[in-house]
């Protein structure tokens, strides 16, 4: 049988410890994009991450291809490339039957992004980018992502443009790599936004 038809019990027996009263847990599956401006050749540093539940199973930092003018169009292009990678995984897992019709959540700690692809707007300063911010507001009216805000402490794609104090280091990376089952941690059960 294909894996979409298999008993959801039998996707869980693999891992008894992440049963809840005998039935599998609901795990989300999140995506992160964050960028910061300007700090590497006037170009600046684009950061994703992708999660199933508490597990970080893929992740991708680089140098955009485009100079960005300013630090909102440097998020809103990490969100871009962002939602192009969580609408390529939402088919995936589309196909394995482990999510259903719903958006897939897209986390930035940008007001401006959120605001830009959920108005049907471009700004002046922005027009030099008006097709890639339009397909990011029609992939949203569509309903195959769905952006949304974290405050900077939760952005746990941080960790890939910029650096970080030890104390907000360690929180990030008790988060994504799932440290706090293993070692009894409770920092907010690895930061759920």
């Amino acid at each position: 049988r294909d894996l979409h038809e298999r008993p959801e019990s039998r996707l869980w027996r693999a891992a008894p410890r992440s049963r809840v009263r005998g039935r599998a847990p609901r795990l989300r599956h999140v995506f992160y994009a964050d960028s910061s401006h300007g700090n590497v050749d006037f170009k600046g540093v684009i950061g994703r991450l992708s999660k199933h539940g508490p597990n970080c199973y893929a992740w991708r930092c680089r140098i955009p291809k485009v100079v960005t003018l300013s630090s909102r169009d440097a998020e809103l292009m990490a969100s871009i490339l962002g939602a192009r990678t969580a609408i390529s995984h939402r088919i995936m897992l589309r196909e394995l039957g482990l999510h259903g019709d719903e958006p897939v959540p897209l986390y930035t700690d940008s007001k401006s992004t959120e605001l830009s692809a959920t108005s049907d707007m471009v700004a002046s300063e922005s027009r030099w980018n008006g097709i890639r911010i339009r397909w990011l507001q029609q992939q949203v009216s569509h309903g195959l992502i769905k952006l949304m805000w974290v405050d900077g402490g939760s952005m746990l794609a941080d960790v890939m443009t910029k650096t970080l104090a030890p104390k907000a280091f360690m929180t990030v990376r008790r988060a994504l790599m799932n440290l706090g089952r293993v070692y009894g941690y409770t920092h907010q059960d690895s930061i759920r936004p």
